[in-house]
């Protein structure tokens, strides 16, 4: 059985007050929300903002996009007559997903350039080379903002493309991180891009979004208007898949058939949707990565050929690539870092799944083909067990390891 591809599901799913919360309530973003009204107060009243580049990072579906969202519906309805000489403006890079392959990242950049011209400063320019137009732009950016500031909100921006993202610092976004008038708040998730400008790289204030307690998660079902899902038992189900992350929360919520039976659909539509962002002819084979090593904590090039392989034979992989090559698990562990669903861990010297997609594929996994799940299991307990005999110096690693997947399967027995 190979990945599925169930039923779409809307990005849009409920309104952000639902999702958020307001700035003076106690749910989820608040303190995010107020960390950027207070860096436009001070800015307001003349006050020096030592950091005015702040950077929200998160993996999927923790809410990134609602919170610049958010942020600006703040921004817009304070009554301080001081934020009335405050513009807004949000930008959202080309979208990986879509880029073909005559994708000019100069092109793109002008473009950006020209739209903020229009918005900004009401300027319509056109027809003069990319670095004309930066300090054309840039010139008239400072004059407009003499009596007045800028919040510019950039979403998505580690997700884009790295050559687009030298151009659009170079041009736009780095040129305006100096302007002690304006305010840049960045999102994304994955690795973050090796800014040149010190404002952007050094000097940024870096803030790491975490998923909703008990609590906030609750207050957002009742927001979602299924009050009587934030009372029952159901809410510890939501909780355990969902993880307190809002947007698989909110997916949950909508869907009661899942609540009633757990069917996997849901969560197949769930990982189909946070997946939207890799390019379509590289879509299902990161999906299906994924799905085979979820279930470890850690994986390393030897992982990978283990459990890759027994995935791939038991959903119909080619025999073709089987078996797995070196050169072909260190493709897999590239691939999953470039799309931001991995990360490289010092202390354990190995490779790390986004924890909150981990959980939801084997989630899916346990429920579209327990099987293959307990083999996965299976393999990486009998591999750690070998490692044990083999590997005399990290032995304590292994046992540790071979236990968590003994105790994941005596659980499931258990059943």
């Amino acid at each position: 059985m190979t990945a599925a591809t169930g039923k779409p599901i809307e990005r849009t799913l409920f309104n952000p007050d639902a999702f958020v919360g307001h700035a003076d309530e106690k749910i989820g973003r608040s303190p995010e929300v107020n960390l950027i009204l207070g860096k436009v107060k001070q800015l307001c009243n003349g006050d020096p903002v030592e950091k005015r580049v702040t950077v929200f990072s998160g993996e999927a579906a923790l809410g990134k996009s609602w919170l610049l969202h958010q942020i600006e519906i703040e921004l817009k309805s304070e009554d301080d007559p001081c934020f009335r000489r405050v513009k807004t403006y949000r930008l959202d890079p080309p979208d990986r997903s879509h880029i073909e392959d005559d994708f000019d990242a100069t092109r793109e950049v002008k473009k950006i350039l020209e739209e903020f011209a229009q918005g900004v400063i009401s300027q319509s320019i056109r027809e003069i080379s990319l670095p004309e137009l930066s300090r054309h732009v840039m010139a008239l950016t400072k004059k407009v903002l003499e009596n007045s500031f800028l919040v510019l909100f950039v979403d998505a921006v580690f997700e884009a493309d790295w050559n687009f993202l030298e151009l659009f610092e170079e041009h736009l976004l780095g040129p305006l991180a100096i302007i002690p008038n304006v305010l840049i708040v960045l999102s994304g998730r994955g690795r973050k891009f090796p800014w040149a400008t010190p404002e952007l790289r050094f000097r940024a204030d870096f803030r790491d979004l975490q998923p909703f307690t008990l609590g906030d998660t609750r207050v957002q079902i009742e927001r979602l208007n299924r009050p009587e899902l934030a009372i029952s038992d159901r809410i510890d189900l939501i909780q355990e898949i969902g993880q307190g992350v809002p947007g698989a929360t909110g997916w949950l919520v909508k869907d009661s058939e899942f609540l009633d039976n757990q069917n996997p659909e849901t969560l197949d539509a769930i990982l189909n949707h946070l997946l939207e962002s890799v390019p379509e002819a590289n879509r299902t084979k990161i999906r299906r990565n994924i799905e085979a090593l979820c279930v470890l904590r850690a994986f390393d090039d030897d992982r990978v050929s283990k459990l890759v392989q027994v995935y791939e034979e038991a959903t119909g992989g080619s025999p073709d690539n089987l078996p797995l090559t070196h050169g072909a698990s260190v493709n897999i562990q590239k691939n999953l870092v470039h799309e931001a669903f991995a990360q490289y861990q010092n202390a354990q010297g190995a490779y790390t799944l986004d924890k909150y997609m981990a959980k939801l594929a084997e989630e899916y996994l346990k429920r579209q083909n327990p099987l293959l799940w307990k083999n996965l299991h299976t393999t990486a307990m009998n591999l750690y067990a070998e490692w044990i005999v083999k590997y005399e110096r990290t032995k304590d690693r292994w046992v540790e390891e071979k236990s968590y997947h003994e105790e994941v399967l005596r659980s499931a027995s258990a059943l």
